[in-house]
């Protein structure tokens, strides 16, 4: 009685028997980021050749202020299945107005063709700028409001399948880096929207990705009068509503054998989000642009079936409640239990508050059997309260993540203008030198204690043996500055594997981050940005302008108690800061 864990979870292989037990808990945490890959495997469907493992999983970044409940509470997600998501850049790539509408996504303009023959004249002779000027005029001729001028990425995963695609200027997917995989897009009518794909891998297993997940976007303003200064692109792509496929669910695992895995969805209600578009000029006068309204249409595994078993899945909203399995007479589930956990400071009578996962209890006819339990840093379970803030959503440093002090989302700014690009507009000073201004704000800095609030702390296993995870802060090397610097969201300092026979020694896991000259050795992914010069002033936003990014660490040093320690070294060119 006992299951077998083989990471990385993308590709895990999962044995477990009926009974939810436990064998030595694990806890891999990944050395170039610090992140702890938490994964508990629930149950594995098979067919023949086939398999299709059913999980949750953890997130081990940290809890953003803002962030809401994953499909099993905060930070953890229902694994069971697959999908294709599209990360929109732009125009929807398959988007094609009609009438008096004239925006054409990337699959419908020359734009793709264009941009691939394009050969730059400019070079690094600096005082003389008409080489760039052809430049700049190919580039801007790209933006006339109408036709998209970069493809959508298109993420997938799968069972033993994960990766992604753009399309070409041929039309055609193109895998990013290169797989042995065939990739076949159905488009309505052969030349319209996407309708479904299927991918087949080197063994002939296909996967039909065809339950689809539709957006409505819509940029407006909040009034008719203001002028839009600024991120004109969004505005003009959305100021008429688009509405398109946002994703396409797995349904359906094939084998060449003849086997065959479904996967059945059922479908969500409405969820709608806004994202208001805000600037700040340099006399802290803060507009608003324009909102950005999405209406999604959504859906949630209801089952998944092969010709001699079926997992089913029961939802209270948003969030997995129960996972029923049924193998020929033998009928189990799995029940989910959570904590409404509301911020300590909220005292109204209907208080925010978010679900965070307690428990996974295992039944299976009259028996019930050891759960696992989960325990939060931060979150009191005896009275369902928490230091993070569900309301006070100013109370964040610059990644987003709870510090407990800022007062405003606009953060402060040090202009050096002796500094290059994105150099100039520092939140922390540079010792030794005065900045030439200072744009005031809240000083959004990481709060070394509060920024792992809500994240997991313990594990029990049924079993009973347990995992103790303790977090700490991000740091990544500022080397305009030369020092070390707080960075955002959280890593795994200490790990402690506690087994559950009586009188066991714990296995104590250390990890250390540090380059060989004491300093962190972390480098950031991207820079926050929430400042830019637009030809005159200095524009800043209360949001983050620079894509999600985090950081990784070039050296990590793992220590476990008399094991000595392993040492990790990574190659990381062209990260920021130089």
């Amino acid at each position: 009685m006992k299951r077998l864990f083989v990471f990385p979870i993308l590709l895990c292989s999962i044995i477990l028997s009926f009974q939810f037990a436990s064998a030595q808990p694990s806890i891999p945490v990944d050395p170039l980021t610090g992140r702890a890959a938490i994964s508990i495997p629930i149950w594995q469907v098979s067919a023949g050749d086939l398999s299709a493992p059913v999980s949750i999983s953890y997130s081990g970044n940290g809890v953003k202020v803002e962030e809401g409940e994953g499909s099993a509470g905060m930070s953890w997600n229902l694994s069971a299945g697959g999908s294709i998501s599209r990360e929109v850049r732009g125009l929807p790539d398959d988007y094609q107005g009609t009438g008096n509408d004239l925006r054409k996504g990337w699959l419908y303009n020359s734009n793709a063709l264009s941009i691939q023959n394009f050969t730059s004249t400019g070079d690094d002779i600096l005082p003389i700028c008409t080489d760039e000027a052809a430049d700049y005029n190919f580039l801007t001729a790209r933006r006339d409001g109408f036709n998209d001028t970069e493809p959508d990425m298109f993420n997938f995963h799968a069972p033993g399948l994960s990766g992604q695609f753009v399309f070409g200027s041929d039309g055609l997917p193109k895998l990013i880096p290169y797989q042995d995989l065939k990739v076949v897009v159905t488009r309505t009518s052969g030349t319209g929207p996407i309708e479904q794909v299927l991918i087949t891998n080197n063994l002939g297993i296909s996967y039909l990705f065809s339950k689809k997940e539709s957006t409505r976007r819509h940029a407006y303003k909040q009034s008719p009068s203001t002028v839009v200064t600024h991120f004109l692109r969004d505005f003009e792509n959305y100021q008429t509503p688009i509405n398109y496929t946002s994703s396409w669910h797995l349904t359906r695992i094939s084998s060449p054998t003849g086997t065959e895995i479904y996967f059945a969805y059922t479908s969500d209600e409405e969820s709608y989000s806004i994202r208001k578009v805000e600037v700040i000029n340099e006399q802290d006068i803060l507009t608003t642009l324009y909102n950005v309204s999405d209406i999604i249409t959504g859906s949630k595994p209801s089952s998944i079936s092969t010709n001699l078993e079926q997992v089913n899945f029961t939802w209270k909203e948003n969030i997995i409640e129960r996972i029923s399995v049924s193998v020929g007479v033998n009928e189990k589930q799995f029940d989910f239990v959570y904590a409404d956990v509301r911020d300590y400071r909220d005292t109204a009578p209907y208080p925010a508050s978010r679900s965070f996962l307690k428990e996974i209890k295992q039944q299976e006819d009259c028996s019930t059997y050891p759960s696992h339990s989960f325990l939060y840093d931060g979150v009191n379970f005896t009275n369902n309260t928490t230091d993070l803030s569900f309301k006070g959503k100013n109370l964040k440093d610059l990644w987003g993540y709870y510090n407990g002090t800022s007062t405003t989302n606009i953060p402060n700014i040090h202009v050096y203008t002796s500094q290059a690009y994105a150099e100039r507009f520092r939140f922390n000073q540079i010792p030794g030198q005065t900045a030439n201004q200072t744009l005031t704000g809240a000083n959004r800095v990481v709060h070394s204690g509060l920024v792992r609030t809500g994240t997991l702390n313990e594990i029990i296993y049924p079993s009973g043996s347990s995992a103790k995870i303790e977090f700490e802060s991000n740091q990544y090397y500022d080397g305009t500055a030369a020092v070390s610097s707080l960075g955002g969201g959280v890593r795994v300092k200490k790990v402690t594997l506690l087994g559950g026979e009586k009188g066991s020694e714990p296995i104590v896991t250390e990890y250390e981050y540090l380059g060989t000259d004491g300093q962190s050795s972390g480098r950031l992914l991207y820079r926050p940005v929430f400042a830019f010069y637009d030809g005159t002033s200095i524009i800043r936003t209360p949001d983050n302008l620079a894509p999600e990014g985090g950081l990784t660490y070039l050296r990590t040093t793992i220590k476990q108690t008399g094991k000595g320690k392993t040492v990790y070294e990574f190659l990381s060119p062209a990260m920021y800061p130089t």
